[in-house]
């Protein structure tokens, strides 16, 4: 049996062009089953079969038959079933994994910094917590220019904060976390850095230092800012890898220390 390409009209074996419209025949045969399908003098249709072939070769569409495809009846359903598959594939990689599409589309990034207030903790599973318990004003000045240089803040705050030590090692005491030290970045209410600032009242105030694992410490640390009003603390924990320096992990968290007028 031939069919015609344009009009899809069938007709006998012995016939080579369509009486209607006058294009080449297709000749289908039947072999063990499976329909075959062999092109004569229309290259327009061996194209169309080529693309079938490679999207068959490349894109898995065994549900379509050749037929379908030289017709393009179901072009545009392939498109849909190679889609709806890439997306089972998907679908179930992630369930082997534990993670549904929901889950992957909440996921936050690794440099997502987290903001922490006063009175909420920070944790580190396995290292660290902190909590800042209190955010102070004080009016104590100093006019010794060898401390703070020509330094003159609007204001000076006092940050009293705990740390625990949940399991962090080093090669020096333990889990020291200074506030106001070099791996913390002070930003004033008007988007200026702020400072560490000596006061004499300092000889009151307990300094940072380090803890063993399983133990915590409350510190206090002043502050310096040249406009008053809620400030941040962006401070950098480090993990140093004893083998690689390079490899060290570093979390990061911005406490809002908010002023209360």
């Amino acid at each position: 049996m031939k069919i015609c390409m344009k009009c899809k009209r069938a007709f006998e074996d012995e016939k080579k062009v369509c009486d209607f419209c006058g294009e080449p025949l297709i000749e289908i045969r039947e072999t063990d089953g499976v329909k075959k399908e062999r092109i004569k003098k229309n290259p327009m249709a061996f194209a169309v079969i080529g693309i079938a072939i490679a999207l068959v070769a490349g894109l898995g569409i065994g549900s379509l038959t050749m037929k379908q495809l030289v017709t393009g009846k179901n072009e545009k359903s392939a498109v849909q079933s190679v889609e709806t598959d890439e997306e089972n594939v998907l679908g179930e990689v992630k369930k082997e994994k534990g993670v549904s599409i929901e889950d992957e589309e909440e996921e936050t990034d690794e440099d997502e910094v987290p903001e922490i207030k006063v009175g909420e903790t920070w944790t580190v599973d396995g290292l660290w917590k902190v909590t800042i318990n209190s955010v102070t004003e004080t009016e104590e000045r100093h006019t010794d220019t060898s401390y703070d240089g020509d330094k003159n803040p609007e204001a000076v705050y006092i940050v009293d904060y705990t740390y625990e030590n949940l399991g962090y090692k080093s090669d020096s005491s333990g889990l020291g976390i200074d506030l106001s030290g070099v791996y913390s970045q002070i930003v004033d209410s008007d988007k200026e850095m702020g400072y560490s600032y000596y006061v004499y009242v300092l000889s009151k105030l307990t300094s940072p230092d380090y803890v063993p694992v399983g133990a915590r410490m409350t510190a206090q640390v002043a502050i310096g800012v040249n406009h008053k009003g809620t400030f941040s603390i962006l401070y950098e924990g480090r993990v140093e890898d004893r083998e690689n320096l390079y490899d060290s992990k570093i979390y990061r968290v911005k406490f809002i220390c908010e002023v209360k007028e």
